[in-house]
């Protein structure tokens, strides 16, 4: 019998029937410090992913606990759209990485299709990628660009080398200097109203401090009013100077949930407040809100 130490890749296949989150983590760590490791494949109860092993962040959570990240509060939106007999079977997902929200949504069958819009190469590859995998493909739509104003057109992405959620849009006339130092490749746009088969859809959108620019190009879509998911972070609208595009966008809406803490409808006014009481927690703070 070898006396041998097992190597990394054993551990971790090893570490993947372990309920241990505190051993998992410590496996991801070394797996993704393995400079011959990029791509891994995990199974969680419900679906399986191929992750970017250099993700600490969305991907680390999939091979930590097992489960997509996020999912939850969409369940939690869909019953409170339910209040408002709001019953939407398609959805927009805005900034998808790899997949976790849409795909999950589809192949559960909570939604019946969707459409997914991915500026990042290296995500949008493990976004198609993961939708094969989990017999998906079919049913959603994948456009590898960033929503925005202006169909067509060409933007800059910066990249997050530790966060793959975390590239972000350069806003024209915009000085960021937090992101002076990263990587910056060219992506195309794809306006929201522009999209054939978007209408009636809930739209759900995780793009950094970027959404109220990407919802300047929606103002067909938003003219219905469906239910819109959105992060929202206050410091990233501070650096995009996005805040007062978002108000504008949803003015016409009714309210808002905050779906960390979603115990009634709120009066769109009190935005401002909730950025005061993201702040006051934690500078970086964020939530996730429901407009309807």
């Amino acid at each position: 019998m070898s006396t041998d130490s097992p190597n990394v890749e054993t551990m971790v296949v090893q570490s993947l029937f372990l309920k241990d989150f505190h051993v998992r983590t410590r496996m991801f760590e070394a797996l993704r410090n393995n400079p011959d490791s990029e791509l891994f494949c995990v199974e969680t109860e419900n679906e399986k992913w191929i992750i970017n092993l250099k993700d600490p962040v969305i991907c680390a959570g999939i091979f930590i606990w097992k489960q997509a990240p996020d999912f939850g509060k969409l369940l939690t939106a869909l019953a409170l759209l339910k209040l408002h007999n709001q019953f939407p079977d398609s959805m927009l997902d805005i900034g998808a990485n790899i997949g976790t929200i849409c795909i999950s949504a589809v192949a559960r069958g909570v939604m019946k299709r969707a459409v997914a819009i991915e500026p990042h190469p290296l995500n949008c590859t493990l976004l198609r990628t993961n939708a094969v995998l989990n017999n998906v493909h079919q049913k959603i739509r994948i456009i590898e660009a960033a929503a925005g104003a202006v169909d067509g057109e060409t933007v800059e992405l910066t990249v997050c080398t530790n966060n793959y959620g975390d590239h972000r849009v350069l806003c024209s006339g915009v000085a960021d200097t937090s992101l002076a130092s990263r990587d910056k490749i060219s992506v195309p746009v794809a306006q929201l109203d522009a999209q054939p088969d978007v209408d009636g859809s809930m739209i759900w959108m995780d793009i950094q401090g970027y959404e109220g620019y990407a919802l300047m190009g929606a103002k067909r879509l938003l003219s219905a009013k469906p239910p819109l998911v959105l992060e929202f972070w206050p410091h990233g609208m501070q650096l995009a100077q996005s805040f007062d595009l978002l108000q504008n966008a949803i003015a016409h809406y009714q309210g808002f949930y905050d779906l960390d803490k979603p115990t009634g409808l709120r009066p769109l006014s009190e935005l401002p407040a909730l950025c005061a009481e993201l702040e006051a927690t934690q500078k970086g703070s964020f939530t996730d809100i429901l407009v309807v």
